[in-house]
């Protein structure tokens, strides 16, 4: 029967009579698994249109809303090379389903038994089997068809990833040099990938499979072009940590560069600040100075900030004296005020635990006020710098710093009474207090003085 939309010409002929190799091969495809009317060959996207009650597979989409005849080519190519591919022994049992009389057994052994509800649906089960099986010639063209067409899908579908490796474990590396070539070129659809569960799992598979090639450069090559967005996706910053861990330091320097090029904007990012924690446990040498330079420099910031300081805290637990100092630097004349916020609140009390001198540096820049004691032992976060500053003092030996600040919290004892904050830092001074008698018994006078119930 005569498809109505058919427009195809006869013998690979386009619009303007010229043959075209391409058409060529499509037609006799095409002819081969039965698909003609009267004049030659139907239109395969006419094919598909004109069975309005079957559900179009993925392929078929992307053939119906696009134009380009190398396109068209891939799909037809891989049908006529599955064709090819096997011999009258690959299949234990012929279907039993009715087939046009032209397809051969052959044939149908690469396609799903609802081959007569309309188009072509390939059988990826026996794909993945033939990928399995010894190596070809037959299957080096099935790998190189995959990888020109259907890469994308055997990534990202969860039924599709038994296939996916069985042709990773079937690869070579010239087939891994067609891979990341060809996507280099045209890289949006292959980085869509990571930004799917599926994805990202294939994409780990993908890198643990080449980690000790020359491929590991094309890889992270691809991703830096979409680091940040990477970066900041719960799912696909997976991928760049996988390659953080498994690459050598060479591959990744193109990653650590973006990571320090755009570290201010990651630590204030909710998931950015993740994946830069993790960054900076596995950069090395003269960049990973860099990077916690850059962000000590902007310590006063990221104090501030609900997620830069988590990387901020990272930052400075970690043993590096100039950024140290460079941190201290940025946050001088600050601590006070940062203390009386939650994030900040945290920062001061790491900062009093770096050392001596910072400890020290902190707590006489509360004591410059005769106010700011008071005010934090009250706030519900400042309690907490008083709480660590007198533990802190007294744990070092400095007596004559933490006497300083009993002495100035004194005067306030009934009010801080009064407060949740007031009554804990009371209890840290109660309890340095009998720490410094004999069995507990006796108490400072200045204590006895105030109320510490």
């Amino acid at each position: 029967m005569e498809s109505p939309t058919s427009k195809t010409p006869n013998s690979g002929q386009n619009l303007t009579g010229d043959s075209d190799p391409h058409e060529d091969t499509m037609v006799r495809s095409f002819q081969n698994l039965g698909f003609g009317d009267e004049n030659g060959v139907g239109d395969m996207k006419s094919h598909i249109i004109n069975n309005p009650i079957r559900k179009l597979t993925w392929r078929e989409r992307w053939l119906l809303s696009s134009t380009m005849d190398d396109e068209e080519y891939i799909w037809s190519s891989l049908v006529s090379l599955l064709s090819a591919g096997g011999d009258g022994d690959c299949c234990s049992s012929e279907p039993s389903v009715s087939y046009p009389q032209n397809v051969s057994y052959t044939d149908r052994y690469f396609l799903n038994e609802d081959f007569d509800k309309g188009g072509p649906a390939l059988n990826w089960e026996r794909i993945r089997d033939f990928l399995k099986g010894p190596y070809s010639l037959q299957q080096d063209r099935l790998i190189g068809s995959l990888i020109s067409g259907f890469i994308v899908e055997l990534m990202t579908d969860t039924k599709m990833h038994p296939v996916f490796q069985a042709f990773l474990d079937a690869c070579k590396m010239k087939h891994f040099d067609k891979l990341l070539r060809m996507n280099w070129l045209d890289r949006e659809p292959f980085l869509e990938v990571v930004f799917c569960k599926q994805g990202v799992v294939s994409m780990i598979k993908l890198i643990r499979k080449l980690k000790k090639t020359y491929h590991a450069f094309s890889i992270t090559g691809i991703l830096s072009t979409r680091f940040v967005e990477i970066m900041t996706d719960y799912t696909a910053r997976e991928v760049i940590q996988t390659c953080f861990i498994l690459f050598s330091h060479e591959p990744n320097e193109i990653l650590y560069e973006s990571a320090i090029e755009n570290c201010h904007y990651l630590a204030m990012h909710k998931v950015g600040c993740i994946s830069l924690n993790e960054c900076i446990s596995t950069i090395p040498g003269e960049q990973r100075s860099r990077l916690l330079v850059s962000i000590a420099d902007m310590a006063d910031i990221l104090c501030d900030d609900p997620y830069g300081n988590y990387v901020l805290h990272n930052v400075l637990k970690l043993n590096h004296k100039e950024v140290h100092r460079r941190i201290f630097m940025c946050l001088r004349g600050q601590f006070v005020q940062m203390a009386r916020k939650k994030v900040g609140s945290h920062i001061v009390e790491k900062c009093m635990e770096i050392s001596e001198n910072w400890l020290l540096s902190i707590v006489e820049e509360i004591l410059r006020s005769n106010e700011a004691p008071q005010e934090l032992a009250e706030d519900q976060f400042g309690n907490y710098v008083i709480q660590k500053a007198l533990r802190m003092t007294k744990e070092r030996g400095l007596i004559s710093l933490y006497n300083s600040l009993v002495h100035t919290l004194k005067p306030h004892f009934a009010e801080l009474s009064r407060t949740h904050g007031g009554k804990k830092v009371l209890a840290v001074i109660k309890e340095g207090s009998r720490s410094r008698t004999k069995g507990g018994k006796k108490v400072l006078a200045v204590i006895k003085e105030g109320s510490i119930d």
